[in-house]
């Protein structure tokens, strides 16, 4: 969910190995006051990215493809946020509305 103006904006992350390169999107979380990464999506290897950029530099194909990928997903969950505090802020004035009655 996105909260603020960060919010948890995903990154490109990769893992080299003697034979290739893996390229991933991560997201940042908290969980019981630790950080941690998830992997949300696997992109490929160093060939296969390669192949996807084309005549493209594939390190800025990947930046534009996590970009991309970024405003895809985050819009979803602003979206949702916003659904869920209409509904959390009806309830609220509902609750005042029956103590003013009540007491």
């Amino acid at each position: 969910m996105i909260l603020d103006g960060k919010g948890d904006i995903m990154r490109l992350s990769y893992s080299k190995s003697k034979n290739t390169t893996l390229f991933y999107i991560i997201k940042d979380y908290t969980r019981n006051g630790k950080r941690s990464t998830k992997i949300v999506k696997r992109i490929g290897n160093l060939e296969d990215v390669k192949i996807m950029a084309g005549n493209q530099d594939y390190n800025e194909w990947l930046k534009a493809y996590v970009r991309k990928y970024n405003e895809e997903h985050c819009k979803k969950e602003i979206i949702t946020i916003k659904k869920i505090i209409k509904k959390l802020l009806n309830l609220m004035s509902i609750t005042i509305l029956m103590l003013d009655i009540y007491f």
